[in-house]
């Protein structure tokens, strides 16, 4: 499910007997909340958002639906002659022959949302999707239960059956293949169950045959409005609410209209974002010298301490203007005491970077140096420390992004310890992608950039390291002005801002950013790129690409293909066919050997990999490329 979905369903054959006299002219959903009926509420908005095809799944009173259709070109009615003595799950199978081979959103006639409940289904990449909220003090909710990769693994009514992760709106996305699954198990269990409900079917599905995802969104809101005194409720309470952010964010799309493509990036960074990332950065103008804008500053700093797991009574995070090399100058440049040295542990072109910054400055250096094509040899880590009790700074890379070498940093830190230094890891590629404590790793000082792990956009790079360590390099000598660790710091704490002008915009993309990195849930995110790693490897199987790094080495978000020996390869002309349909593949940084990458960053996830692979394997057959690709 690639391409966003176009097509919707409503059930809306109950009979509302819960509303008393006020339905027994017309079914519950043309009841009016806020001055408009929930179904017109409904119907619209999905047509907002670019829904094409209505199918509404009607019984009582299926005539007010049929006169609604006359009015909407894009409502087709599809009548349950069962509806009395069946329910939700039975409305859904007599739809099968419309919905046809559609993926589509399914929603409840009864419900009063806010547009992001629809856009926030659309804009993921996962083809099945529950959404819910926090647990409120909403009766008559169903709970939802989750297993640790965000998957729905329990329902009910009573919270006390699940361990709850949050409440079911009423609101999902379901591919063609998953409501396949569905009409096929209803079928056996109709005869026996008749008044069985979807959400059970959805339950049953997930736990035994396809995965359905759970997404949470904290702040929405909405209402499910059952009887009058749920009526009341939501009008007093919230629909104002909804009626005011939607109007909101109309008034925005008025302001600044955006059709924006959605391209994948299988490059190393930047990563592929939201829309959302991408429209947070449309605020007004705003001072950075403002407490406000510094207040933003100082929330977004404790939340990137959450991220790299550092405890706040040890480490904290430094903000700069710029791209994640600025990181590298800034350590190596303000950690390094008078008459002592840095080991460079280097097995690539990234640590070679923090090689060239010590040349550059003049810094007194070990360049120890091993193969791009496997980790650095612990026992000459030990050797060269032991025969040089100057060295002051180790630094290495955590993950090797020319090659997906995923570097034994915990061992490198505790060997760096035993010996008096501090330790430096360039985690640009890694730190929110893949598992990472400051602590249990031995790390002094982290580092990234918002377009990387986060998702957000690119300008904003952030240290992450020991407070004590940060305070001693005041005495250290100086060797650069804008890059300098302390001196950005001791402002920071001074006056909450930073020394000279922050990227406004890139910080506002980079908070939306966060509060999406937390509301997916660490766990569920680094599966997620696991997901995405796993689904490149099987499409290269397949096409017969090789790739040059041991698999037990890789990182779980890079891998390195060795090019064809075809002919007829090359790797420009492939590149452009890929990208020309929306996917960007990135040469390799091994200067011995010929590879291109392909990496697992970004809000991507497997079916945007599989869509890839058709590409890819297009382009082959568009240059002439014989597959299985073939080497001498």
């Amino acid at each position: 499910m690639t391409e966003k979905v176009k097509t919707a369903v409503i059930m809306a054959a109950g009979m509302g007997t819960r509303f008393g006299d006020m339905t027994e002219t017309m079914p519950k959903g043309f009841i009016k909340a806020g001055g408009q009926s929930m179904v017109e509420r409904s119907i619209q908005t999905l047509i907002d958002c670019g829904i094409h095809r209505i199918i509404i799944g009607t019984g009582y009173h299926r005539e007010a639906y049929e006169t609604l259709a006359e009015q909407y070109p894009q409502i087709v009615c599809c009548f349950s002659p069962r509806y009395a003595e069946t329910n939700s799950m039975f409305t859904l199978w007599n739809c099968r022959d419309i919905i046809g081979t559609d993926d589509f959103l399914l929603l409840e006639s009864d419900l009063v949302f806010q547009k992001q409940a629809i856009t926030s289904l659309l804009e993921s990449p996962h083809p099945d999707l529950m959404l819910v909220t926090p647990v409120t003090k909403f009766q008559d909710q169903y709970y939802i239960q989750v297993d640790e990769d965000k998957v729905l693994s329990g329902c009910s009514t009573n919270k006390e059956d699940l361990t709850v992760y949050g409440e079911m709106v009423g609101i999902h996305k379901i591919s063609h293949r998953f409501y396949q699954k569905m009409c096929e198990d209803y079928a056996l269990k109709m005869k026996e169950q008749p008044k069985l409900g979807y959400e059970f079917e959805l339950e049953d599905i997930s736990r035994h045959h396809i995965n359905l995802h759970v997404l949470k969104v904290d702040d929405l809101k909405w209402y499910e409005i059952d009887d009058p005194a749920d009526l009341a409720y939501a009008e007093e309470h919230v629909l104002p609410f909804i009626d005011g952010l939607d109007s909101q964010e109309s008034q925005q799309k008025s302001s600044f209209p955006m059709n924006i493509k959605r391209n994948i990036l299988l490059n190393p960074g930047p990563a592929t974002t939201t829309d959302t990332v991408k429209m947070a950065q449309v605020v007004p103008d705003i001072c950075p010298r403002e407490r406000e804008f510094a207040g933003m500053m100082k929330s977004l700093r404790n939340d990137l301490l959450k991220v790299a797991h550092a405890p706040a009574e040890k480490y904290t995070s430094v903000l700069f203007c710029g791209s994640g090399t600025i990181n590298i100058d800034i350590c190596l440049n303000s950690l390094l005491p008078e008459g002592k040295k840095v080991l460079v542990v280097n097995n690539g072109a990234y640590s070679t970077r923090a090689v060239e910054i010590c040349q550059y400055y003049g810094l007194p250096h070990i360049d120890l140096k091993s193969s791009v094509y496997e980790q650095p040899d612990l026992d000459a880590v030990a050797r060269t420390l032991d025969e040089n009790p100057d060295v002051a700074l180790v630094y290495t890379t955590h993950h090797e992004t020319g090659t997906g070498v995923l570097n034994p940093i915990r061992e490198i830190g505790a060997l760096a310890h035993q010996h008096g230094a501090v330790f430096v890891v360039d985690t640009t590629s890694s730190l929110g992608m893949i598992p990472f404590d400051m602590e249990a790793d031995n790390v002094d000082f982290c580092m990234a950039s918002a377009q990387k792990g986060l998702m957000a956009m690119t300008g904003l790079s952030f240290i992450i390291g020991n407070e004590d360590e940060i305070r001693k390099s005041k005495d250290y000598p100086k060797r650069s002005y804008y890059c300098n660790l302390y001196l950005q710091y001791d402002y920071f704490e001074r006056t909450g801002e930073m020394h000279f002008t922050p990227p406004v915009q890139t910080i506002y993309a980079t908070m939306q950013a966060l509060k999406e990195y937390f509301a997916e849930g660490e766990a569920a995110k680094f599966a997620r790129h696991r997901r995405v790693f796993e689904a490149i490897h099987k499409g290269l199987d397949e096409l017969g690409f090789k790739d040059v790094i041991k698999r037990e080495l890789q990182s779980g978000l890079v891998v390195s293909v060795l090019y064809p020996s075809d002919p007829d390869w090359n790797f420009e002309r492939v590149h452009d066919y890929c990208y020309s349909h929306g996917f960007t593949i990135y040469p390799g940084k091994i200067s011995t050997t010929n590879t291109f990458r392909l990496c697992a960053l970004g809000t991507i996830d497997t079916p945007d990999i599989e869509a890839f692979f058709r590409v890819l394997r297009d382009a082959l057959v568009h240059e002439g490329i014989q597959i299985p690709i073939s080497y001498n």
